[in-house]
């Protein structure tokens, strides 16, 4: 199987099994968004399967009061969400998605000497998981999870190969989706 067909297999179970596993997760406290969390050539050990991260509304509200004008960075910013009490987590435990994973990574990683850059071997499983999002975030998700109005669903760099929660941001969620996160000042996009 070529790399292209198992990112395509990788994007079609997400896009099934992703809302089955916070469905399974049980989350009761509202959440504003999903971030599906990926791995680069840098982590340790095979299992390289998305973590799927879900920040808490309450934390927002905390946020938006507390930061004022730097509320985005501390809102979106996958890093200053994934500590403590800000998020609750569901995790993938689809064996055929967990080793789908595995065997891209293996494939991608397989020659060192091949030229890429750490970024270019990684920039396609980045670019499949946007896609995934995009799909994801056009569920209705308000009979899987409690979920905000203005709920988005995005990928986030556990690499931190690309640091760019905008970007993700923008390739993933809808442009009319988008508006309603600037009309409500919580983005700066």
């Amino acid at each position: 199987m070529s790399n292209d067909d198992l990112l395509n297999t990788i994007e079609t179970l997400l896009f099934a099994h992703v809302p089955e596993a916070v469905a399974d997760a049980r989350i009761l406290e509202p959440v504003y968004c999903l971030r599906i969390w990926y791995h680069g050539s840098d982590t340790w050990g095979s299992d390289r399967t998305p973590g799927l991260m879900l920040p808490k509304e309450s934390w927002r509200l905390h946020v938006l009061s507390e930061k004022g004008s730097e509320a985005a960075h501390y809102l979106w910013c996958a890093d200053e969400m994934d500590t403590g009490d800000k998020s609750l987590w569901a995790k993938i435990e689809n064996g055929l998605i967990i080793e789908s994973c595995r065997m891209w990574y293996r494939l991608r990683y397989a020659d060192p000497d091949d030229g890429m850059t750490q970024q270019e071997a990684l920039r396609p499983f980045r670019e499949m998981l946007q896609r995934a999002c995009g799909r994801l975030n056009l569920l209705d998700w308000k009979g899987i999870a409690a979920v905000t109005e203005d709920f988005v669903v995005f990928p986030a760099d556990w690499s931190h190969m690309f640091c760019d929660d905008y970007g993700d941001m923008l390739a993933s969620v809808p442009a009319a989706k988008i508006e309603v996160l600037r009309r409500r000042s919580v983005i700066e996009i």
